[in-house]
């Protein structure tokens, strides 16, 4: 067997949330197990730490070492206690590696969470895993892209194993470390487990359960209670094959104190998506596929924009349940198959998709730029194919923004816009021609599929690559507006995104009867409150091919007030 420091399961590492850990894995296998990688399941990290599947800046070659960096930090906060874990990822082998023993438990402590749960001694992780042995105790590996199953059942490395306990409330983190094996759990007395998390933390409430569906790589964190059950056994129990998988013996009466609290940690709120992707997890050419594309190391499938909320929409036209996990970011679940999530699911990172079925999700990009996996979890199937890439990639932002009117032979004259808010005023006439230039400048050359405005006037014009120019028409804009222009699918080449830009505008002339007087003035007091000024008003009134200081004096001596 191949191990991670001489144990199967792994060396556990427990580590309290928000602090920076670093683990250096050395390869002292046999040169024939090849280069190897890590990856720490669901933790979000950097994407040089993530356990890239190939590279030779990644891969961890026969007699070297790499140190992973693990920062235990997400969005400017601590990251969720948890139940992880490690394993290699190297490109299709990763079902061997893993078969072969590769596989370790990560905890992550967290003071956030209730501390009235069971704890110490009466906190265990709990690893399934199936494997096949031959007639010398061996372990066998043999290839199947449909999935590799065993016939042992192991816990945390034994099979058929015994755990004496106390008669009180225990809490079970369980891994389903198989490669393909799904197992539902039950108890032999038909009691209810009380499921208090998933992979991504505690759940909002705790849910009972008497029947619990494992897919490989998911966790359940779960309370059984042992009390008024001394001096009795129980097991375990996968019900899909009424295997015992663990027998428990409550052999110690102790005073239990801890209690599960009717609320637990609330989902977090990461916003509403603004990107809708489609991800269809199938067959295609006699390989799995996602999309209809095999993994390919140099292909990016997605560009996810830095700090963007997305909602990624999985199907499954196949006969066979697929395991979807993503790297780097918690998905929260926003529907099965159109109707509700079910209780226990608020948010994970590995979900079961079964035959037919249609999972959305959404998830938001924080932290760290750069590539990350999405795949299925049946290592088999991921082997074959059915894993691709995503690229966290900084936004396109535009590092000015000038609305622009041309005035004749005085030519163009330009105000600032603000980026974000509205601090600045555009002040212009309205009347028969209300067509007004947005030039957007960016640092490097772009493209944008067409532009949007929001509130009265309308788009009619686009242009440009390295400075974008848009001609907004603002001919019926008839009184005070606070608008705002949106670029639709900026891209640099690899990132898509919008890109927003506020404007208030204010009509000089704002009831269109020829004059620009107190009731224009009262009107555009009434509605913005901001200061007009020979900057910013936009009304050449004296027609003299300039808009400066005599245009104010002009308008304040017609409106009779004294303009702030």
């Amino acid at each position: 067997m191949w191990t991670y420091g001489g144990t199967y399961p792994g060396l556990l590492i427990r580590r309290p949330t928000g602090q920076i850990t670093h683990v250096n894995f050395t390869n002292n296998l046999d040169p024939i197990a090849g280069p190897l990688t890590v990856h720490h399941h669901g933790n979000h990290s950097a994407s040089a730490d993530d356990g890239q599947v190939t590279g030779a800046e990644f891969l961890i070659q026969p007699g070297a070492a790499r140190t992973y960096t693990y920062e235990g930090t997400e969005s400017g906060g601590n990251v969720r206690g948890r139940l992880q874990f490690y394993h290699d990822h190297r490109m299709g082998e990763t079902g061997m590696n893993v078969w072969m023993g590769l596989t370790g438990l990560y905890i992550l402590d967290d003071p956030a969470d209730p501390a009235t749960l069971p704890s110490g001694a009466y906190d265990l992780p709990l690893a399934i895993a199936d494997r096949q042995f031959d007639d010398q105790n061996q372990i066998q590996y043999y290839y199947d892209p449909s999935g590799v199953i065993g016939d042992h059942i192991l816990i945390n490395g034994v099979y058929q194993p015994y755990l004496d306990v106390a008669d009180r409330k225990y809490r079970l983190r369980i891994l389903n470390g198989s490669n393909a094996r799904f197992y539902i759990l039950t108890l032999s007395t038909g009691d209810a487990f009380t499921q208090i998390g998933t992979e991504s933390g505690l759940l909002p409430a705790p849910v009972a359960r008497t029947a619990m569906q494992i897919g490989p790589a998911e966790r359940l964190d779960v309370v059984v209670d042992f009390a008024g059950k001394l001096g009795q056994e129980l097991f375990l129990v996968d019900a899909y094959k009424m295997t015992s998988l663990l027998k428990f013996r409550v052999t110690q009466h102790v005073t239990d104190t801890s209690t599960i609290p009717a609320t637990l940690r609330p989902v977090p709120d990461i916003g509403e998506p603004t990107v809708t992707r489609h991800l269809s997890l199938d067959q295609t050419a006699g390989y799995w596929t996602i999309n209809g594309l095999q993994f390919d190391p140099n292909r990016i499938d997605a560009h996810p924009v830095l700090g963007a909320t997305e909602r990624w929409v999985f199907t499954n036209p196949t006969e066979t349940t697929h395991m979807v996990h993503m790297h780097d970011v918690d998905q929260q679940c926003l529907s099965r198959d159109g109707g509700g999530c079910y209780p226990y699911e608020t948010m994970k990172e590995t979900w079961a998709l079964g035959p037919g079925e249609t999972l959305e999700l959404k998830m938001k990009f924080t932290d760290h730029l750069g590539k990350y996996m999405f795949h299925c979890h049946i290592l088999e199937h991921e082997d074959d194919g059915m894993m691709s890439q995503f690229e966290v990639v900084a936004p396109v932002t535009p590092t000015q923004v000038v609305s622009r009117k041309i005035h004749g032979g005085a030519g163009p004259f330009d105000i600032d816009l603000p980026l974000t808010g509205f601090p600045g005023i555009d002040c212009r006439s309205g009347g028969a021609s209300g067509g007004y230039q947005i030039v957007f400048t960016f640092p490097t050359p772009v493209t944008f599929s067409g532009a949007a405005l929001t509130g009265t006037g309308t788009v009619s014009a686009t242009s440009g690559n390295g400075t974008a120019i848009v001609t907004v028409d603002l001919t019926g804009v008839t009184n005070a507006q606070r608008l705002t222009l949106r670029l639709l699918g900026v891209n640099n080449g690899t990132a898509t995104n919008d890109v927003f830009v506020p404007m208030g505008v204010l009509l000089g002339d704002t009831n269109w009867n020829g004059v620009v007087n107190a009731s224009d003035v009262s009107q555009v007091k009434a509605q913005i409150g901001l200061p007009v000024t020979s900057s910013n008003f936009r009304t050449d009134v004296n027609a003299n091919g300039s808009i400066n200081a005599t245009d104010t004096a002009i308008v304040k001596q017609n409106s009779g007030t004294s303009l702030p």
